[in-house]
């Protein structure tokens, strides 16, 4: 498939002569991840990235309420101190209150689900495994042959993409040497869009090249039958 191809060709270009067999064994093992387990880990992936700004308002609200409980219980404290008990019955409601709508909100938010980062798994041998943030979409592949037991520094990165007709396609992005995903394209942002564009051109091209071959021939051919049978006439 012209894709896989792409691929190949990005990952020679790419990824130095020393490590381009491993990365392309890296390719060919996340190919063979199922298309359901490859769909599930990008939803957690973007689900962990959107979850983020969530999680941070989530926890703004919770330090505003304990922030007013612990201003209750000093303005109680006083209250007792002079033993205004009007004013200590009042604080004393006013702290259960807000403990009853502090719970309500982490109830409220725990009722929810949302991934967090340990739940993307790694997914084969080569630690294939989905990124997050501004790398959301992407996975990660280790570079290294089968037989090592360290990850080590090097890994390429692979677009997740789905065809019209919802079949995954793992888009070659970047490679490095230092574990160093912010030095990688982000998602969307590698050449392998404007590679496929350029090899469907050519192969455009070379089709109607082809064409023009074989309309040539049928039109020789035709000519040399119409001589043919002039030539019977005679």
């Amino acid at each position: 498939m012209l894709y896989i191809k792409i691929n190949r060709k990005l990952i020679e270009e790419k990824v130095p002569e020393e490590d381009q067999q491993k990365a392309i064994n890296g390719y060919e093992n996340l190919k063979k991840t199922s298309q359901n387990t490859l769909k599930d880990e990008a939803v957690k992936s973007f689900s962990v990235t959107n979850s983020k700004p969530r999680i941070t308002y989530h926890e703004s609200i919770i330090k505003d309420y304990e922030s007013k409980i612990n201003n209750e219980y000093v303005l109680k404290k006083n209250a007792i101190a002079i033993k205004d008990i009007q004013a200590i019955r009042q604080h004393q409601q006013n702290i259960d209150n807000l403990k009853l709508e502090k719970n309500q909100a982490i109830q409220n938010f725990n009722n929810v689900d949302i991934y967090k980062k340990s739940d993307i798994k790694m997914m084969n041998s080569n630690n294939a495994h989905f990124l997050i943030d501004e790398k959301a979409g992407q996975i990660a592949v280790d570079i290294k042959d089968s037989n090592e037991i360290s990850r080590g520094l090097k890994r390429e990165t692979f677009d997740f993409d789905t065809d019209k007709k919802g079949r995954v396609q793992l888009k070659f992005s970047g490679y490095t040497d230092k574990h160093d995903y912010s030095s990688m394209p982000d998602y969307g942002k590698g050449d392998y869009d404007k590679t496929h564009l350029k090899c469907e051109t050519m192969l455009h091209n070379d089709l109607k090249v082809a064409n023009g071959q074989v309309n040539n021939l049928t039109g020789q051919q035709s000519l040399q039958d119409e001589k043919k049978k002039k030539k019977k006439q005679n």
